[in-house]
């Protein structure tokens, strides 16, 4: 837990050199409103304390909108309908992705009859196919949280975001395939569940950046789940001879000192940002010489953010800036209304 508590205070204090610098709103104030509990556990630096609250993130605020949260947590908790509404969608998730990678598994037709998971549905097959898939025995690290709702499928247990996660390695990995060089920044790394299986599957290095309590989580589930990798955090001395594992917080993007990306990785962030900020991104994205940007996310405008603006359409956006030329667009396998899109990038 030190290197947590050593990398929250290496954040803050750039954070706090770089606003002085733009007299810029603090984040940090933002931070301190939203996360308050957090915010003084962190500054107070006890690494029990910490450990005890980060293992428990999937019930407190920190992880609302990444790992559950305590609003998802609290419905789950009092309401059986909705831990019944979960669960059956956590296994439709997982029947979908395994469907996304066929080998003779059976797949669900509308068109031919009653549509949903069958009762008969041979998980055990599907595991093997997702193991064979993968090269491994797919099981989620169990010795990070607690309070994480979680549906047994076969003789295994998933979140949705783990399903998520592993769709999400097996599309980067498409799109690495083709490089020499296997390397991924991810942007809004989100819990870490996409880079854990990305690791697992070779590819790397891998970059994360995200919003500074996003980033917390990151490094708590990475440390935690991959204790043999080499993992630097932001503000450590760089000793080690291959990182494996770099995560940053977003406002030191431009530090970032990476070359020969394969792709950059969006997933459930963009369509959630300020249009300028996702303009800013781009522009990094071609700064960086990085090959190709993979976005996983929601085209539907819905929900106005602060200044009463529509939620981002990449698709659109990215229509104005010709340094992106469009290589491939799918439906999302697991979840309806979402969208692969996978651009080229001339830097």
């Amino acid at each position: 837990m030190n290197r947590i508590i050593s990398f929250w205070r290496a954040m803050k204090s750039a954070e706090v050199k770089s606003e002085e610098a733009l007299s810029g709103v603090s984040l940090w104030d933002a931070i301190t409103e939203n996360q308050k509990d957090f915010n003084k556990l962190m500054d107070e630096g006890d690494p029990k304390k910490v450990f005890e609250y980060l293992s428990n993130a999937p019930i407190n605020s920190l992880a609302t909108g990444i790992l559950q949260g305590k609003p998802e947590a609290m419905m789950l908790r009092v309401n059986p309908l909705y831990r019944r509404l979960k669960a059956k969608l956590t296994i439709l998730r997982f029947v979908n992705l395994v469907e996304s990678i066929g080998h003779g598994v059976k797949t669900q037709s509308p068109e031919q009859g009653p549509w949903g998971v069958d009762k008969k549905y041979r998980f055990s097959q599907a595991l093997s196919v997702l193991d064979t898939e993968l090269g491994t025995a797919v099981y989620i690290p169990q010795e990070c949280y607690t309070g994480l709702f979680q549906v047994r499928i076969g003789d295994r247990y998933f979140n949705q975001v783990d399903l998520m996660a592993i769709y999400a390695s097996m599309k980067i990995r498409d799109s690495v395939k083709e490089s020499s060089k296997k390397s991924v920044l991810e942007i809004g790394g989100g819990s870490g569940s996409t880079a854990f299986w990305c690791h697992k599957l070779g590819i790397g290095p891998i970059h994360l950046v995200d919003l500074p309590h996003a980033a917390i989580l990151q490094a708590f589930y990475l440390l935690l789940s991959l204790p043999e990798s080499n993992i630097w955090l932001y503000g450590e001395k760089k000793t080690l001879n291959q990182v494996e594992v770099s995560i940053y917080p977003h406002f030191v993007k431009e530090e970032i000192k990476i070359s020969n990306i394969s792709v950059v990785f969006n997933q459930d962030s963009f369509a959630e940002m300020h249009t300028t900020v996702v303009q800013d991104y781009l522009k990094y994205i071609v700064r960086i010489g990085a090959k190709k940007l993979l976005s996983i996310n929601h085209e539907s405008e819905a929900i106005a953010v602060a200044d009463g603006e529509g939620q981002v359409n990449l698709t659109g956006i990215i229509g104005l800036h010709p340094e992106f030329h469009l290589q491939a667009r799918t439906p999302n396998w697991i979840r309806s209304g979402y969208v692969d899109t996978t651009w080229g990038v001339k830097s």
